[in-house]
């Protein structure tokens, strides 16, 4: 059970890693957007709080976790100015 139990760690610790790479790329990505860009960096905010939901739904993330995260990412998102359409020719 030891060698077993070493290897199921370092496939977590590798899948773990790989996950927070990702997650971490997403972020600055986000907090890189252009000005006027607030359409982009609104999509990319949604998408990061849809992957959130399904890491929930998945059991990879737990739920206090996925709440405190969930809710950053929500104030992110309204502190983005919201872009008013533009007017009809």
């Amino acid at each position: 059970s030891g060698p077993a139990l070493w290897g199921a760690a370092m496939v977590a610790a590798a899948l773990a890693a790989v996950l927070g790479g990702v997650a971490l790329r997403r972020r600055t990505a986000a907090r890189r957007a252009t000005p006027g860009d607030e359409a982009g960096a609104r999509a990319r905010l949604l998408e990061e709080i849809a992957e959130l939901d399904l890491g929930l739904r998945a059991g990879e993330i737990g739920e206090p976790e996925w709440a405190a995260r969930r809710a950053a990412l929500k104030r992110r998102l309204e502190r983005i100015p919201a872009r008013a359409p533009e007017p009809a020719p």
